[in-house]
């Protein structure tokens, strides 16, 4: 239940029970399972902030960007991650969803805007996973650049209920952030998932 009334200890009995837990079972992401406690607590600032009225964080995301080769669990981490935001209060359920470029591209014009409206709408208050978010940024006359824009415009809209995920390569990411000028600052958090 989405309430203003989870405590400290709640969110800590969580923490420690469901994230900490499953992540502790993934071998490696040394890095990233020490930063998930920071990333948790930050969590729990900002939705103690928002629920205070407090303006101060106003321009702070919780959106993500994670970096790394195929099979390196990032998708696993996000649903750990969907747990304890949902936990916390940030998101309105626990719900993942994992989109990839196939998702969003339509085949006629308007067709690329109508797709991402219908695949979004039933997502937003959970989690998003925009999985090799680059491949929307391709040469030429493209219907991703659209998709971009329109998944910006609805990070800045969705930022209070809703996180989202871009997730892949290293490389391929950074040109990736190039693509909007409103892109990369909408991230709050990056990590970068090494090989096992």
């Amino acid at each position: 239940k989405f309430t203003n009334k989870i405590t400290d200890k709640d969110c800590q009995r969580v923490l420690k029970n469901d994230v900490a837990y499953s992540l502790d079972n993934l071998i490696g992401l040394k890095d990233l399972k020490e930063n998930i406690d920071k990333l948790a607590n930050m969590a729990l600032y900002i939705r103690k902030l928002r629920d205070s009225g407090c303006t101060m964080m106003a321009d702070f995301y919780m959106h993500m960007l994670l970096t790394g080769n195929p099979g390196t669990g990032k998708t696993t981490v996000a649903n750990s991650l969907a747990r304890v935001l949902y936990s916390i209060g940030i998101l309105k359920n626990n719900k993942v969803t994992v989109l990839e470029r196939k998702d969003f591209i339509g085949n006629v014009i308007g067709g690329s805007e109508l797709k991402t409206e219908q695949v979004l709408g039933p997502a937003y208050g959970g989690l998003i996973v925009i999985d090799e978010a680059y491949s929307l940024n391709k040469e030429g006359n493209d219907y991703g650049r659209i998709v971009i824009d329109m998944l910006v415009k609805a990070m800045e809209e969705h930022r209070e209920d809703t996180v989202f995920i871009f997730a892949g390569y290293p490389d391929e990411m950074d040109e990736f952030l190039s693509a909007n000028p409103g892109l990369s600052s909408r991230f709050g958090f990056r990590y970068k998932f090494e090989d096992y």
